[in-house]
């Protein structure tokens, strides 16, 4: 049998050298695809905790017109470093006592005029 000559010889390892590739992007897809699906089952596991929470605060019973305001609301939160301290100053602003405040008082004390 007559020895392969050089040419074949490089050319049955560039063949060679193809055919690892594609098995190798083939086992890079399907690792891919594996991540991408741990992936999706993260983020459905976090909304299905979300969509829990939500249920349990009563949300669930307000209609998307006022839902999806709520939710703009809280993203813009989710920017802010410690949105829990912010929400709970908002809230007790609003239900404190109600006065008119006057620039350049020393205490709110002081600000408040009667009205």
């Amino acid at each position: 049998m007559a020895r392969p000559t050089r040419q074949e010889r490089l050319a049955s390892a560039a063949a060679a050298a193809r055919a690892k590739i594609v098995a190798e992007q083939r086992k890079l897809a399907s690792l891919q695809s594996a991540q991408r699906e741990e992936e999706r089952k993260v983020r459905d596991r976090r909304r299905y905790q979300v969509g829990a929470l939500a249920e349990e605060c009563g949300l669930c019973g307000l209609d998307d017109a006022v839902l999806r305001p709520l939710f703009a609301a809280l993203q813009v939160l989710s920017a802010v470093p410690n949105p829990v301290a912010l929400m709970e100053g908002l809230i007790e602003d609003v239900s404190s006592s109600p006065g008119k405040i006057v620039p350049g008082c020393a205490t709110p004390a002081e600000c408040d005029v009667p009205t």
